[in-house]
């Protein structure tokens, strides 16, 4: 578990709930390095370059390319959205249509277990997760 010092100096538990975590990144200057991205930032920069990650949510993500409906006519995961959000999509090169304001406030995530394809998947559902380095005073 993190523990960081307050400004008032008193130790803090620390834990976030990380939304993606990126391996071998290479683009912010020399040497490779792993970025941890944490969810619901307080900061509201108007260069962000992750605005998925200013609200504090778990966040379901569709991946196209593991969606199997128009190849094998998989609709597992239309029936069990509690919400009706799913159908399927007009468009040729998005197999399902998805309305995410109706997936913004869902907490059952059926559709997600559904999926056999992990074409759906939650970011944070589990629990939140702990920062594993020491943070120190600067």
């Amino acid at each position: 578990m993190a523990r960081s010092l307050s400004p008032i100096g008193v130790q803090q538990d620390l834990s976030g709930r990380i939304f993606d975590i990126q391996s071998y990144s290479v683009h912010d200057g020399p040497g490779c390095r792993t970025l941890v991205f944490l969810s619901g930032c307080p900061l509201r920069c108007e260069w962000c370059a992750n605005p998925e990650g200013l609200e504090n949510r778990v966040r379901t993500l569709f991946r196209v390319m593991k969606c199997i409906n128009r190849t094998q006519g998989c609709i597992r995961c239309i029936p069990k959205c509690p919400h009706q959000a799913i159908s399927i999509s007009d468009e040729k090169e998005i197999p399902l249509a998805i309305d995410w304001e109706k997936c913004r406030h869902c907490e059952s995530h059926e559709c997600v277990d559904a999926c056999l394809q992990e074409a759906l998947e939650c970011y944070l559902r589990p629990r939140l997760l702990r920062l594993f380095f020491w943070l120190t005073p600067s």
